[in-house]
């Protein structure tokens, strides 16, 4: 009797196994950030992006990256790059948050793609209202653009 309770608990593991869908994991490793995380119009930031290829074999990677300030999106930003096994690619840039900006919030979200699955960062930009806060929203999101482009230099941009 135990062994056909065995032989049954194997046989329901299996088909168990069976049903459940492969999982597929990214042979990449992505992370931005800003620093500092809160600024005020007018100071010095840094966005820092770095993408590593950790598998074992070469990886042609989509890089899609999104961002949004204040409820206003621009993007994506779409491009691809042939990563080969343990290579990196990275970059910091420096930008000036523009006098007049409005205090709210500025968010990047980016995602890799490769050939086992995605993953996926985001990075946040807090503007306080320092006393000589404007209204404009679009001054600071082309900057932050235009770091990201930068910092994507080493990809291949099919759209903006």
């Amino acid at each position: 009797m135990k062994n056909i309770m065995t032989t049954a608990g194997l046989a329901v593991a299996l088909f168990a196994l069976i049903l459940v869908p492969a999982t597929s994991f990214a042979d990449v490793a992505l992370n931005i950030a800003f620093d500092p995380a809160q600024a005020c119009p007018g100071d010095d930031v840094s966005f820092f992006f770095s993408l590593e290829n950790v598998g074992a074999d070469a990886e042609q990677v989509e890089l899609s990256v999104m961002i949004d300030f204040n409820g206003t999106s621009f993007g994506p930003v779409v491009g691809t790059l042939e990563l080969a096994a343990g290579e990196v690619v990275s970059d910091e840039v420096a930008l000036v948050v523009p006098p007049l900006t409005a205090p709210g919030a500025l968010t990047i979200d980016a995602t890799a793609t490769d050939s086992g699955g995605s993953v996926n960062d985001t990075a946040s930009l807090t503007i306080n209202d320092c006393g000589g806060s404007g209204t404009q929203t679009v001054g600071l999101a082309a900057r932050v653009a235009f770091a990201v482009r930068k910092a994507m230099g080493h990809v291949q941009k099919e759209r903006f």
